[in-house]
C-alpha cells in the first residue's frame, strides 16, 4: 500500500512539475519584469572646455527623458556625436543620476574630439558659409545609457538627431 501511496504523489509532483515548466515556456521571459522604452535623449547645451594640442574637450548636457512607468536609476552613458554626416567625438560619462518615472534630468558628459577633425569641420562650415550665412549644421547623437540595476536590459540605446544653431555656440 505505502509502494502505491509514493507511487501516486510521485507521478502528481511530475505532473505538477511539467504544468509548471510548460507554462513557463509558453510564457516566455514576459514575467522577468517590464519592458523598458528606449529614453529620449536630447543635447541641451554644448561648449568648449578645454583645447589641447592634439585634442579638443567638449563638455555636452543631455537631456534624459524616461518614457517609462519605473525609475531608471542611470549609473553611465557613452555616446558618440557626428556633425553632417562626420564623426567628431566620442564621450563617456560615470555620473550617477535617477530619472523619474515620466521625468527628465541632465546629465553632463565630456567628449573628445581630434583637432584635425575640429579643423576639418570648421573648414568645411567655412566653404559652406562662403554662399551665404550658416544657419547650423545637423548632428546625430547616438550611444549606450547604462542602468545600475539587475533587471534586463542593462543598457538603453539611444538615437538623436538635429541641428545645432552655430549662432548658440559658446
Amino acid at each position: 500500500m505505502e509502494n502505491t501511496t509514493m507511487n501516486y504523489l510521485q507521478t502528481n509532483v511530475v505532473l505538477v512539475l511539467s504544468l509548471c515548466a510548460a507554462l513557463l515556456l509558453q510564457t516566455g521571459c514576459t514575467g522577468l519584469g517590464p519592458r523598458m522604452e528606449p529614453p529620449s535623449v536630447t543635447l541641451a547645451d554644448i561648449h568648449v572646455q578645454e583645447l589641447r594640442s592634439m585634442e579638443a574637450v567638449f563638455q555636452l548636457q543631455l537631456r534624459v527623458i524616461n518614457p517609462n512607468a519605473t525609475v531608471l536609476d542611470v549609473n553611465g552613458l557613452n555616446c558618440d556625436l557626428e556633425i553632417d554626416g562626420r564623426h567628431f567625438a566620442t564621450g563617456i560619462s560615470r555620473t550617477a543620476r535617477q530619472v523619474p518615472a515620466y521625468g527628465s534630468t541632465l546629465i553632463p558628459v565630456e567628449v573628445y574630439a581630434s583637432v584635425l577633425d575640429l579643423i576639418s569641420s570648421v573648414a568645411r562650415l567655412i566653404e559652406g558659409g562662403a554662399s551665404g550665412p550658416t544657419q547650423g549644421v545637423d548632428y546625430l547623437l547616438h550611444g549606450k545609457i547604462r542602468l545600475a540595476t539587475s533587471a534586463l536590459p542593462s543598457t538603453l540605446p539611444f538615437k538623436k538627431s538635429g541641428r545645432l544653431d552655430m549662432n548658440g555656440l559658446h
